[in-house]
């Protein structure tokens, strides 16, 4: 399951073959509402099923690109979908969104995704595809320790590389389905 909002307000759940196209250089979006409406639609479609809470921690992101921002909710969204079919009683997900200049940051932590690096599900194996093809402009981090991954890259050099790594996404995501 592939989740990209269609517009920052309003998020859609897409099939991997109807995904939209990420161009190059976009319009500048509120970041935290557009991920904000990411983690709702989230909850609504497969976290509420299974009683787990979703929360959603964001501070000083003001606007990035909004290519950037799908990239983001992607990676938010492979996480979040691994992290509940691991959980097994009602936890919550947290997911929070950190910003200082061009370097953000994005955790996705709660007990269940501890084990997501014993044995890394497609979600992050998909994830850690997508960051390395993004020129080390985004690493992503397993803390079992903590239950956390994070996520973190430049804005401002990741967007030149978002099309191409995104294309390798799309055909990686077609293959493994």
């Amino acid at each position: 399951m592939n989740c990209l909002p269609a517009e920052p307000e309003i998020a859609v759940i897409y099939p991997p073959h109807v995904m939209p196209r990420v161009e190059a250089r976009s319009e500048r979006v509120d970041a935290f509402l557009y991920i904000f409406g990411l983690c709702k639609q989230l909850q609504a479609t497969c976290l509420d099923r299974r009683r787990i809470g979703c929360l959603i921690d964001g501070a000083d992101l003001g606007r990035l690109p909004e290519a950037v921002c799908r990239m983001v909710g992607l990676m938010v969204c492979e996480l979040v979908k691994d992290a509940s079919l691991l959980t097994r009683a009602p936890r919550p997900l947290r997911v929070t969104l950190r910003r200082r200049g061009d370097i953000c940051l994005c955790t996705i932590s709660g007990q269940s995704t501890a084990d997501l690096h014993a044995e890394p599900k497609p979600g992050l194996r998909r994830v850690r595809r997508l960051a390395a093809d993004l020129d080390g402009a985004c690493m992503v981090r397993s803390m079992p320790e903590r239950g956390t991954v994070a996520i973190i890259f430049d804005a401002r050099l990741i967007e030149s590389s978002l099309p191409a790594a995104i294309s390798r996404y799309r055909a990686d995501t077609a293959v493994s389905e």
